[in-house]
C-alpha cells in the first residue's frame, strides 16, 4: 500500500509538471505542485518524443523550412505560449532601463510592448532559420531531441540559482520550494533518458563524436542564456515567472544557434 501511495504521489506531481507547463491532455486526476520542479526536465524529454515523432513522420513530405516552422510553432502551442510571453515581458524589462516598482510595473503589465514584440519576431525567426539549418545537417534528430531537454533543464538550474523576488507574486512562485537531494537526482537522472534517446536515434559509433558537440552546446548557451536571465535579475532582486520564461526561450534559441553551425 505504501508503495502505491508514492506512485500516486509521483505521477500527481508528474501530471502537475506537465500541466504547468504544457497544454498536453495527460490523463490525471488532482494538480499537486509541490515538488514539481525536479520534473521539470522530465517535461522536456516528453516533448523531445513529441517532436521526434513529428521530424520523423514529416521528413521528406515538406522542405526542411516548413518543417522547422511546423516544430517552431508546435512548441509554441504546446507551450500554451507561456514561455513565449515570459520572453517578451523580459526583454521588455531589460531594455525598459528602470528599476524598483518602475520595472516591476513593467514586468506586470498584461500588454506587450513595442520591444518585447520584436524580440518575439527575432526569437520565432531565429528558431526556425537555425532549425531549418539543423534538419539539413547531418543527425539532425539529435538536435531536436536535446534542445527541448536541455531548455527545460537549464530552465530548472535557473529556478534552483536565483532567488524569487522578495515582495513580488505570480506563477511563478509556486516554482518555489525545498530542495532535496533526491530531487537533484531524479531531475539529473532525466540526462539518461536522453542519452537512450540518442542511442537510438544515431548509430552507437556516433554518440562519442555527439557527446562533443552537445558538451559544446550546452557550455555556450548555458553561458548565455545565464548572461541574459542575470542582466534583469540583477536589477528585480531575483527571477520570476517570466524570466524562468525567458531561460527557456532564449536557450532554445541558443541550442539551435550552436547545432545549426554544427551541422
Amino acid at each position: 500500500m505504501i508503495f502505491v501511495e508514492h506512485i500516486k504521489i509521483f505521477y500527481k506531481r508528474f501530471y502537475s509538471a506537465v500541466t504547468l507547463l504544457t497544454v498536453l491532455p495527460l490523463p490525471g486526476w488532482e494538480l499537486d505542485f509541490k515538488n514539481t520542479t525536479h520534473y521539470f526536465p522530465w517535461v522536456g524529454i516528453i516533448l523531445s518524443l513529441v517532436y521526434l515523432t513529428v521530424y520523423t513522420g514529416l521528413e521528406g513530405s515538406i522542405s526542411p523550412l516548413m518543417l522547422a516552422f511546423v516544430i517552431v510553432i508546435l512548441d509554441g502551442f504546446l507551450t500554451g505560449g507561456l514561455h513565449l510571453d515570459g520572453f517578451s515581458d523580459w526583454v521588455d524589462g531589460i531594455y525598459s532601463r528602470k528599476e524598483g516598482e518602475d520595472l516591476r510595473a513593467v514586468l506586470k503589465d498584461s500588454n506587450i510592448g513595442a520591444i518585447g514584440a520584436a524580440g518575439l519576431v527575432f526569437l520565432i525567426l531565429g528558431k526556425t532559420f537555425f532549425l531549418r539549418e539543423v534538419l539539413v545537417g547531418e543527425y539532425s534528430a539529435v538536435w531536436i531531441v536535446f534542445f527541448p531537454w536541455f531548455a527545460r533543464f537549464f530552465m530548472y538550474l535557473i529556478i534552483i540559482l536565483f532567488p524569487y523576488p522578495k515582495g513580488k507574486s505570480g506563477l511563478g512562485e509556486i516554482c518555489q520550494e525545498k530542495y532535496y537531494v533526491y530531487g537533484y537526482i531524479f531531475a539529473f537522472a532525466s540526462f539518461l533518458a536522453l542519452l537512450v534517446l540518442i542511442y537510438f536515434v544515431t548509430p552507437a559509433y556516433f554518440i562519442i563524436r555527439y557527446f562533443y558537440f552537445l558538451t559544446v552546446a550546452v557550455i555556450i548557451a548555458g553561458v548565455m542564456t545565464y548572461i541574459f536571465i542575470k542582466r534583469l535579475a540583477v536589477k528585480l532582486g531575483g527571477v520570476n515567472g517570466d524570466g524562468y520564461g525567458a531561460s527557456c526561450e532564449f536557450c532554445q534559441l541558443m541550442v539551435l544557434f550552436i547545432g545549426g553551425i554544427m551541422a
